[in-house]
């Protein structure tokens, strides 16, 4: 699986509704592709869920069109334990989250937003099917300036 075409095919799904939002989502992914042996379905699920959650926080920050409306997804190469990875990043800057629930992030049924607006599911999802691609997920956020997610997953033999 090419991971910049799961997010290629996830922006394709969000765009309309990203664009009538007021939200401008740029990509800087590596070319010519991030090769992974993976569930293209699943890994869209991660991306889409992500994109959802930065929506939301755009969108509770911005209720109108601004400059820093914005979402950037970017992939690039990593390094763990001497074998490499593809790395997704994807960095909003909405609402932020506050460093003390930074941890609880990834847990099932954990959601800092207001009832009936979230399951608390979603992150948990992902984080699992992340791990499940042998790959590592970690959240950065500075409160009402930016969150960033970053993705690790193992790059196929040859990529």
């Amino acid at each position: 699986v090419d991971l910049n075409e799961v997010v290629r095919d996830s922006m394709s799904l969000v765009a309309h509704q990203l664009k009538y939002d007021g939200i401008d989502l740029t990509t800087d992914l590596l070319e010519p592709s991030c090769l992974i042996l993976g569930n293209h379905s699943q890994l869209q699920q991660v991306v889409l869920n992500l994109i959802s959650n930065s929506r939301y926080a755009l969108n509770e920050r911005y209720p109108d069109s601004v400059p820093d409306k914005r979402i950037e997804i970017s992939s690039s190469v990593r390094e763990h334990d001497k074998r490499k990875y593809f790395r997704l990043c994807l960095r909003d800057y909405g609402t932020g989250i506050p460093q003390s629930i930074l941890d609880k992030m990834f847990e099932p049924f954990f959601t800092s937003k207001p009832a009936a607006k979230g399951s608390g599911l979603g992150l948990s999802i992902s984080y699992g099917i992340v791990s499940n691609h042998n790959g590592f997920m970690r959240v950065d956020s500075i409160l009402n300036q930016y969150t960033e997610f970053q993705i690790d997953i193992p790059a196929s033999e040859g990529a």
